[in-house]
């Protein structure tokens, strides 16, 4: 990834225990925003809907590789109003012609903003989440070194932009009927900043 900002943040019930290697109580209260995790696997095609929902009688497996994903969430958040965003990075460039402020954004960058894999879903309020948890753990008496974070929602729509593009960027848009995201990062350097609140930048 050419962007390596990347910012978590939970709201905790309680941190855990100093100088113990146990994770801090799970919240649905936090801040998450990254461009530094990527994406692969397969999209299967279906002739229905049915089908689709009961995954049976599949038509077509497209592979997807190598996709960059930009993810920016917030529940609950002390400052940041609620919303789930989750796309290829379609806003910076890696053309170093252009630059971003130049009105070029997502120039040359095809593993974020477009072809076979490309998605993108934004949510502004989160009222297609279902579910969502945060929580840092792996303290190593100085920093929690891990974030799990998993979200959840149903029926993201044209309201939320939502779009797959599993031959190519004509035509991608539809309807997440369902849809989770399950992620840990590690290496981390989070550190209580207030009060049942943890951070790593």
């Amino acid at each position: 990834m050419t962007d390596s900002k990347a910012k978590m943040i939970a709201i905790v019930a309680a941190a855990g225990s100093l100088g113990v290697s146990v994770p801090a109580f799970a919240s649905a209260a936090g801040f998450l925003s990254t461009t530094r995790f990527g994406y692969e696997g397969t999209i299967l095609q279906y002739a229905s809907l049915a089908d689709a929902q009961a995954g049976v009688n599949s038509t077509n497996t497209i592979n997807v590789s190598n996709r960059d994903l930009s993810l920016f969430m917030a529940s609950n958040d002390t400052i940041v109003s609620d919303i789930s965003f989750m796309n290829g990075p379609w806003f910076y460039t890696l053309d170093t012609f252009y630059s971003p402020t130049e009105g070029r954004a997502g120039w040359g960058n095809t593993t974020g903003n477009t072809g076979i894999g490309f998605m993108q879903m934004y949510d502004d309020g989160a009222v297609t989440r279902t579910g969502v948890s945060m929580a840092f753990g792996d303290f190593d008496g100085t920093y929690y070194t891990s974030f799990d974070f998993s979200l959840t929602g149903e029926n993201a729509g044209a309201a939320q932009a939502s779009r797959l593009s599993a031959q190519g960027n004509v035509g991608d848009g539809g309807v997440w009927y369902n849809y989770a995201v399950n992620l840990t990062a590690t290496g981390l350097e989070g550190e209580t900043i207030a009060p049942g609140i943890i951070e790593s930048t």
